[in-house]
């Protein structure tokens, strides 16, 4: 599992990242790491567009 975001950045299987794998890392950036900045980019560059994406598909099967 990714554990950072060096490790998420060099996933092979970008398609295959799950929501678990990006809310860990951002976890272990910030509890352990003390890396702020890199808890940020994982949340604005891999988690937030995750999340709007969701949130695009659950009102596009509302409307049809």
């Amino acid at each position: 599992m990714p554990m950072t975001l060096k490790d998420i950045e060099d996933y092979d299987r970008k398609d295959m990242l799950r929501v678990e794998h990006i809310h860990w890392a951002i976890v272990h950036e910030v509890r352990d790491l003390k890396q702020w900045n890199n808890a940020l980019t994982l949340l604005t560059s891999y988690l937030a567009p995750v999340i709007i994406a969701s949130e695009k598909a659950v009102a596009a099967a509302a409307a049809a």
